[in-house]
């Protein structure tokens, strides 16, 4: 997957240092509910390119709809959801813009493999874990899980 980050005009250089130091996090934290960053830097255009590993999978709802999983299914699969971003937090990883089109299932209906997309380099305020746990609660109630 390419993730292309437009950098401002102004303040360029403060945002390009930006969006390597949270590359760098992003390359140094390894977890299987996360795809796999590869590398990133700037194009001759000036923008910021990421590369990560490419992950199929369904939308959380469209897959729990389609297993017809019930509620402590879809709560279970959501807790490992939960756990991801908590191993981000661990790492020194925020999402900062979780929403429920981020978070996706791969692997089988015996071994389904929750996934959350859309880690970035982004520059500017930089992501918390209280922005987190508010993104977390909003997809939570969005899916019809507990959190």
């Amino acid at each position: 997957m390419l993730d292309v980050v437009r950098l401002p005009q102004d303040g360029r250089g403060e945002a390009l240092r930006q969006c390597r130091a949270r590359l760098r996090s992003l390359l140094r934290w390894s977890h299987p509910g996360v795809p796999r960053v590869v590398g990133g830097e700037s194009s001759p255009s000036g923008d910021f390119c990421v590369v990560s590993h490419y992950v199929k999978g369904q939308p959380f709802d469209r897959y729990c709809d389609e297993q017809q999983a019930d509620a402590d299914a879809r709560a279970r699969l959501f807790a490992a959801v939960r756990e991801i971003v908590a191993s981000g937090h661990r790492n020194g990883v925020c999402h900062g813009r979780l929403r429920r089109d981020l978070v996706i299932v791969s692997g089988s209906s015996r071994d389904p493999k929750p996934v959350v997309l859309g880690y970035s380099v982004t520059p500017g305020r930089s992501p918390s874990a209280e922005d987190d746990a508010a993104g977390l609660d909003a997809v939570a109630r969005e899916l019809g899980t507990s959190g």
